[in-house]
């Protein structure tokens, strides 16, 4: 396919190599716009975060990578400066003046005919210093949900408070940022369909992807070990995941332990608050 197309990519962290479900999610989408177009990536990254340039590049398949070292404020000042300008904490945490500088000077120079802004509401409003035929958006999922998810099962009134507050700023600011974008990708139906319902512009859901053959189940009439063991691979750092395990661990867990007692499950992940999960 001739590539004649070419792009702008902005992520909030580097793509490559994959650390987690964020970067999962921005690897394949990147990995697919190598398919039919010449892009460049501009990526924020940690400071002593250790990347080496070239081989990210290559295997994002990009034609150049630019570095933005970033350290983001602290989450308890960033949650205070929230709440007193009404910005999201993400929009906050991943500010970045060099960056809105580098992508203008770029996009001034190439005349992109995309650019593509992974990160949701994070890295949203860089898309005003981009001049591109078309502006994508991927959201992945519907932020909002999260905040109110989070403001029902909130252990104290304060905390339910600030979630339903993050609920509403994240509504309010996704109406007014969408009006730079052309589309807006979003993970699932569902997330895109409760994102329609607050933008005047297409959502289309793309969600990730996984080779099943890899991980395709025994076949009928295979043995099944007798004390199997079950994996779940994720950060507990993220909130859907730690209530994806709860619910696992207390509505299927119990059922399969019923038939097979010596069965196992093992998280593997990062988890820097050391929270207890729900146990069956």
């Amino acid at each position: 396919m001739l590539k004649d197309t070419t792009a702008l990519i902005i992520t909030p962290e580097p793509a490559w190599p994959v650390r987690n479900g964020w970067d999962a999610r921005n690897y394949q989408l990147i990995r697919a716009m190598a398919g039919f177009s010449k892009f460049d990536v501009v990526t924020l990254a940690l400071p002593h975060l250790p990347i080496n340039q070239e081989e990210t590049c290559d295997n994002l398949k990009a034609r150049s990578l630019t570095i933005i070292r970033h350290s983001p404020p602290s989450y308890v000042l960033t949650a205070l400066n929230s709440l007193i300008t009404s910005e999201p904490m993400g929009s906050l945490l991943f500010h970045s003046e060099e960056l809105s500088s580098t992508v203008a000077a770029l996009s001034a120079k190439n005349q992109y005919d995309i650019c593509l802004v992974l990160g949701n509401l994070c890295m949203a409003k860089f898309a005003a210093h981009i001049q591109a035929r078309m502006h994508v958006l991927d959201m992945c999922d519907d932020v909002a949900l999260y905040y109110d998810r989070r403001a029902r099962i909130a252990g104290n009134g304060p905390a339910r408070v600030f979630y339903r507050k993050q609920a509403k700023m994240h509504r309010s600011y996704l109406r007014r940022e969408s009006s730079r974008f052309d589309r807006i990708l979003a993970i699932s139906e569902l997330d895109a369909n409760t994102i329609a319902q607050e933008v005047d512009i297409p959502v289309v859901s793309v969600p990730n992807c996984v080779d099943s053959r890899h991980f395709g189940p025994a076949q009928s009439g295979d043995s099944m070990p007798h004390n199997p063991l079950l994996l779940f691979v994720g950060s507990m750092d993220y909130w859907p995941n730690r209530d994806a395990v709860d619910w696992f661990t207390s509505s299927v867990m119990p059922r399969i332990l019923h038939k097979n007692p010596e069965t196992r499950l093992q998280l593997v992940g990062p988890d820097r608050k050391s929270t207890r999960l729900n146990s069956s």
